[in-house]
């Protein structure tokens, strides 16, 4: 009896194992994808602001039709999403990088426990996302 009693405890033991790892992983998978859309969010938003500066001419604080002087302004280089920066500016093409706050997902086909990060290529009328980690 003593047997069946310490079986049973053990398998229970394992299942509640079991359960909190499906649910730990659950909930970080979710909160890597809602940061991989706020990354992305905010990257749409800076992309916005630049052609906005690229479009203004110099007396109106803009760029004149060059990204040359561009600066993400600094309440938008960081916030709770993850941080942003300028990685290659030339006169018409502009490239600003978003890493999130989150680790890649466990299942992801990219190199898991690498942080998110995105990069926006910013041209004067289109932009392209795309995915660096």
């Amino acid at each position: 009896m003593r047997q069946k009693q310490l079986f049973l405890i053990v398998l229970w033991v394992i299942i509640v194992g079991v359960i909190i790892a499906v649910c730990i992983n659950y909930f970080h998978n979710k909160e890597v994808k809602l940061n991989r859309s706020a990354v992305i969010k905010d990257l749409n938003t800076l992309a916005s602001n630049a052609q906005e500066y690229y479009k203004k001419p110099n007396e109106q604080g803009g760029g004149d039709s060059s990204f040359q002087d561009y600066k993400i302004p600094q309440e938008l280089e960081s916030n709770n999403n993850g941080s942003y920066k300028v990685v290659n500016l030339k006169p018409d093409r502009l490239i600003i990088r978003g890493t999130g706050v989150e680790t890649l997902e466990q299942n992801s086909s990219l190199n898991w426990g690498e942080i998110i990060t995105y990069e926006i290529i910013i041209q004067p009328d289109s932009t392209e996302l795309r995915q660096v980690y």
